[in-house]
This record gives C-alpha cells, sequence and structure tokens, in this order.
C-alpha cells in the first residue's frame, strides 16, 4: 500500500505497541549494563603501589580498560586526552592535589559531568564534606575494601550511561540525537583534516511519512520510525562508517522522520553512491504494520569534505539543502550538494518572501484567462 492510497484503515493494536517498547526498554536496560564493562576508568593516586593494587582488582572484575598516572601535574591533560567514564581520585598529593583536580574537573566544560570517586586515607568528616562540597560523586576510606569498590563504580557508571543516554540519545529509537551527532562529526572532520582524507553526511528524510502518521496515529508512525531505523542500522556495514559510538556506528536521529549517516576514509565517490543506493533500495522494500504493507521512501542529500564544507555547522546545511533538492526531483533519490543548489534555494527563499509580503501588501490580483472555441 502506497502512502498516497491510505484511507481508513485499522491502527496498528495498542499490544503491538506496547511489547514493541517493552522490548525496546528491555534491549537498552541490558545494553547499558553490558557497556558498563567497556568503561574507562582513570585513576588519579602519587602511591604507585595503591595503584597497582586497585588496577589489579579491577581488571578481575571485569574492568580491562584502566589508565593511571602517579603525577597530579598532568592529571588534567591525561583526563582531556583520555575522557574517561569515571576518575578515581586521591587527595593528598604533593604539588597539585586532589581538591585543586576535584575543582578543575568540574569547571571544565567537557569533563564537568564526569562522576569523581575519592579514594583517601584522609577520611575524617571535615575532608569528606568539602570534597562532596566540590563535587565528587562518592568517597571511600583507604585502605580500599575491593567488593564496595567495585559495587560503587558499577553504580556510578551506571548511573552515568542512563544520563548519557537521556542527554545525547533518542528516546525513541535509541539513535544518538543532534547533540551527539555534532560531537561526533567534529570530531570526524578534525581526523579527516589532520589525516588529508575525505568523508561525507548524508542527510536522509522519509518520504510522505507525514500522510501515514496522520492516517494511522503518531504512535504508528513512532513503530515505523523504529521500523526504519532497524532497516539502517542493518544496511550499513562496519566498512562504511567511522567506529567509536556505543553502536558502532555514527547513524543518527535528529528529529521527527530526520536521519543522518557520516563517512570517513572516503577512497573515491563510488563508495558513496553504492552507500546511498544501499540505503534506498532497503528502504524501498515494504513495511508490514498490522498485517497491512506500507512503502516509504526516502530522499537523501550528500555533504561531502573537504569540498562542500570544513566545518560542522557548514556541513550540515549543505547536506539539508541537498537533500531538499533530492525531494524536488521526485524523491526516492540522492543529491549530491553542490554551490548552485545553494544559490537556487537562496532564490526560492527570498520569491516566497517577496510573495508574502506582496500578499500583506495587497499587490497581487487575480485574472482568469478565458477558453475560446
Amino acid at each position: 500500500m502506497r502512502p498516497d492510497e491510505i484511507s481508513n484503515h485499522p491502527l496498528i493494536l495498542d499490544a503491538d505497541i506496547e511489547k514493541d517498547a517493552s522490548d525496546k526498554r528491555r534491549a537498552e536496560h541490558q545494553s547499558i549494563l553490558d557497556s558498563i564493562g567497556n568503561s574507562t576508568i582513570m585513576m588519579v593516586d602519587d602511591d604507585e603501589s595503591t595503584i597497582d593494587i586497585i588496577q589489579m582488582f579491577l581488571e578481575e572484575a571485569g574492568y580491562a580498560n584502566f589508565i593511571s598516572t602517579c603525577d597530579s601535574t598532568t592529571a588534567m591533560t591525561r583526563l582531556e586526552d583520555a575522557r574517561p567514564d569515571v576518575l578515581l581520585l586521591d587527595l593528598v598529593m604533593p604539588e597539585v592535589n586532589g581538591f585543586e583536580i576535584l575543582e578543575q574537573v568540574r569547571n571544565h566544560p567537557t569533563l564537568m559531568h564526569t562522576p569523581i570517586i575519592v579514594l583517601t586515607s584522609s577520611t575524617d568528616a571535615e575532608t569528606k564534606l568539602k570534597a562532596l562540597e566540590l563535587g565528587a560523586t562518592d568517597f571511600l576510606g583507604k585502605p580500599v575494601d575491593p567488593s564496595e569498590l567495585v559495587l560503587r563504580l558499577r553504580n556510578s557508571l551506571a548511573a552515568k550511561a542512563y544520563q548519557d543516554r537521556l542527554a545525547f540519545y533518542d528516546g525513541l529509537t535509541g539513535l544518538p540525537n543532534r547533540q551527539m551527532l555534532i560531537s561526533k562529526l567534529d570530531r570526524m572532520l578534525q581526523r579527516s583534516i589532520k589525516e588529508e582524507k575525505k568523508c561525507a553526511v548524508f542527510h536522509l528524510n522519509l518520504d510522505r511519512f507525514k500522510q501515514i502518521n496522520d492516517a494511522l496515529g503518531h504512535r504508528a508512525g513512532d513503530v515505523l520510525l523504529r521500523m526504519v531505523t532497524q532497516r539502517l542500522e542493518e544496511c550499513l556495514r562496519p566498512s562504511d562508517v567511522i567506529g567509536g559510538l556505543t553502536n558502532g556506528h555514527t547513524l543518527s536521529r535528529i528529529g521527527g522522520d530526520e536521519f543522518t549517516i557520516l563517512l570517513t576514509d572516503i577512497g573515491n565517490i563510488g563508495s558513496v553512491n553504492q552507500v546511498a543506493r544501499r540505503v534506498l533500495n532497503e528502504l524501498d522494500k515494504p513495511f508490514l504494520l498490522s498485517d497491512q504493507e506500507f512503502f516509504v521512501t526516502s530522499s537523501i542529500g550528500i555533504a561531502m569534505f573537504p569540498t562542500d564544507g570544513d566545518d560542522v555547522e557548514s556541513m550540515l546545511k549543505h547536506a539539508a539543502v541537498a537533500m531538499s533538492h533530492a525531494k524536488g526531483r521526485g524523491r526516492n533519490t540522492f543529491q549530491f550538494y553542490a554551490k548552485e543548489l545553494n544559490i537556487s534555494s537562496k532564490r526560492r527563499l527570498s520569491i516566497e518572501s517577496q510573495l508574502r509580503k506582496a500578499l500583506d501588501r495587497d499587490e497581487i490580483t487575480l485574472h482568469y484567462q478565458p477558453k475560446v472555441d
């Protein structure tokens, strides 16, 4: 059934939607638990033997990504480079103490939300209160009990994972949201500039999705968006996209029925064409909703680095411009960005603005041309 053929068809059963949502919540919860073991833990302590003991405890508990430093003067530099998921911090250290590092982390624009567990031999009430006031997440006295440390670490990492998911991931599809996309795209561009490699941004918009949404309801539309997400995840290959994300790809949902895909280390334009065609072919297959078949195609705009921009804003804007022209060409196709497209878009916006002003000023009159046989 094509979107333009939709009329009074039954809604998707509530039970189907609730089961889908319940399965999604369980999968998200399991994903968070699975991600905890892959977390990066950093420890700052001037006692190297303490670091060795803690590292041994954590590796036995399944935490393999452990980095450390005994030099507190380099702690902030190491933190900025590593961006760990949690910081284990001693307080009593020469030159730069733990209180100073704690305060610097909480004032850092990128690191400010990093969980910090204080591990110190100074366990008096005044020290503990000061650490908590400066933003410590948790406080443990030395010598540290291994079981308690592992438990508190797990709780801190789980809390951070849930917060990150709320802040950086789309609640409906579980994909990275626009905020996460901007961060990943910036890193991809910086890497491409440094290594002198090409990369691309796909801006994907579903065709006539609004008609299905209006006909079947928003809840059914949500189910369809999750189906589209699954299709996109299945058709994208690890070799197509940059790594480093939790789900192993850079597919993002930036709002409504709009998605983005980041491609990196592009050898030639043919590989970009191949990915675009694969996505179009995958979405052109019918979707089954409540025993009804529906067809939802897509339009894709593509911006290439470095020819179409060298910063996040220009790459996203140019990909969106190209997508609009793909829709104008009849939908279910892809369009590469070109400067001429931008000129055409600006001209169209100017004409629309002038027409609106002309209507407000009553400068447009309607004339009928009679047909004469």
